[in-house]
């Protein structure tokens, strides 16, 4: 007979409420995708969906691997193995892209590859930040957080996609709570997105930067891009100017 493993209920409790809120936001997303003036089409939605399904597939792994953990802080093992494991998920769905072109069109996929590499990077850094010497219920919730707030960055880098190459309007690159998370220096996802664009649209285009953040981070990202010889300007900006003419 099998020895019988007594539930953490403290751990129980936080995990339940941290996936609660996640799945929330998902709802919220799904929402977002279908509404008719953003227009996303059928590889934009699918990549905003398919993201979301392996990943909160991979979140109740990982409250599993929490479960099983006897240490009252999340070991070097455990840290490790969330890592992988989300490198791993990011890998599953590049493979899913490939397997269904029908669905997934190569630009799509090939930006989502782009968003993986600085993501499985990113995100190694904010789980040895925040849950390293956490308690497993508040690392589990950072965990959670995270993830959502990593994927709402998946969805507001299709919104982009939709716009900037499929519909042809205004070009514009976006920041949300992910650039927030405690990562390497610097705006390389954003960086790394406009390189992306200006190969599709050619080097002369200049970005519209919409801040979806509750802090002031439009002149520093278009400080970064002009460094790099992005031309961009803060959607507010914009406002003004045309509101002037």
């Amino acid at each position: 007979m099998s020895t019988y493993r007594e539930n953490n209920i403290e751990f129980r409790i936080a995990s339940a409420a941290a996936i609660g809120k996640f799945k929330i936001n998902q709802a919220h997303t799904f929402l977002q995708v279908c509404r008719k003036e953003f227009d996303f089409d059928l590889a934009s939605r699918e990549a905003v969906l398919l993201s979301y399904d392996r990943l909160s597939s991979w979140l109740l792994h990982v409250e599993r691997m929490f479960l099983y953990e006897e240490e009252k802080t999340p070991s070097s093992a455990l840290i490790a193995n969330i890592r992988t494991s989300f490198k791993d998920v990011l890998y599953a769905i590049e493979v899913t892209c490939i397997e269904h072109e029908n669905v997934f069109s190569r630009e799509i996929t090939n930006f989502l590859k782009e968003i993986h590499l600085y993501a499985v990077v990113d995100m190694s850094v904010i789980f040895d930040v925040q849950i390293s010497d956490a308690s497993s219920s508040k690392a589990f919730t950072s965990v959670a957080e995270a993830v959502n707030d990593y994927l709402q960055h998946v969805l507001l880098a299709m919104h982009e996609f939709n716009n900037n190459v499929r519909l042809g309007g205004e070009p514009f690159l976006c920041i949300g709570d992910y650039s927030l998370l405690p990562k390497l220096p610097g705006f390389n996802s954003i960086l790394k997105r406009a390189e992306f664009f200006r190969k599709c649209l050619g080097p002369d285009i200049v970005f519209v930067i919409k801040n979806f953040t509750t802090e002031d981070l439009s002149h520093p990202v278009i400080m970064a891009l002009w460094n790099l010889g992005v031309g961009a300007m803060s959607e507010s900006k914009m406002r003004r100017e045309s509101i002037d003419a």
